[in-house]
């Protein structure tokens, strides 16, 4: 393999490794918001069934 093949495999690489970086920053994010939404839907239903038992 030569330099120059080598340089553009390198490069393609390391342009995929950030889209990787920021995919996963993103799922994080997500994940979060999904735990925020999580716990806010069970505090309501939390809530929701002890106003039926009362």
């Amino acid at each position: 393999m030569g330099n120059r093949r080598r340089r553009e495999l390198l490069g393609r690489l390391v342009a995929a490794a950030g889209t990787v970086r920021t995919f996963v920053a993103e799922l994080r994010k997500a994940e979060k918001e999904w735990e925020l939404e999580r716990e806010i839907l069970r505090r309501a239903a939390q809530y929701f069934a002890k106003e039926m038992r009362t």
